[in-house]
């Protein structure tokens, strides 16, 4: 394997295990059009996480308020770059005539984005966990460890394989 493609292969495993940094902030739907997790489960501003954790109507207002002006503010502009320049990434190792140092410039964008949107995404859940009682911020952290487990358990089933099935050499 190509020092390109394990250093590749290095990043595209750590930018997916560190997406799960703010799982409790953001949820599916984040950062998408207009939905702001409205979607299943939908993080902390989905149905079933607040009914989880015990949250008020007025927590469920303030915390789509927290996302909303970090959307607003510049994480949305963030998420969408980001969106593109990993779509920029799969469009030159489509292309045969793309050269190592295209993909290398690549990565770094997408690299640089992504540690752009995790410090957002901390700072928001951290702003979040400021609006929990204790006990539900306990219970957030409860969750939080459970979903972690279970992606720990589903790759350790999966291997040690990325996308399309390809091992990655060890």
């Amino acid at each position: 394997m190509t020092t390109i493609l394990k250093r590749s292969a290095l990043l595209l495993g750590v930018l997916l295990l560190s997406g799960g940094i703010a799982v409790l902030a953001f949820g599916p739907g984040m950062g998408r059009g207009d939905r702001h997790g409205k979607g299943p489960g939908g993080g902390l501003l989905g149905p079933r996480m607040a009914q989880e954790l015990g949250l008020s109507e007025a927590q469920q207002d303030e915390i789509r308020g927290l996302v909303e002006t970090r959307m607003e503010a510049g994480l949305g502009d963030q998420l969408r770059q980001l969106r593109q320049a990993r779509r920029e990434i799969r469009g030159l190792m489509g292309n045969p005539a793309t050269t190592e140092d295209q993909v290398l410039a690549a990565v770094q964008a997408v690299g640089t984005l992504e540690q752009e949107v995790l410090v957002e995404r901390f700072r928001l859940r951290r702003d979040v966990q400021a609006l929990l009682t204790p006990e539900q911020q306990a219970r957030a952290q409860e969750i939080h460890q459970q979903r972690e487990q279970k992606r720990e358990e589903f790759r350790s089933r999966r291997g040690n394989r990325i996308r399309g099935g390809d091992q990655i050499d060890g």
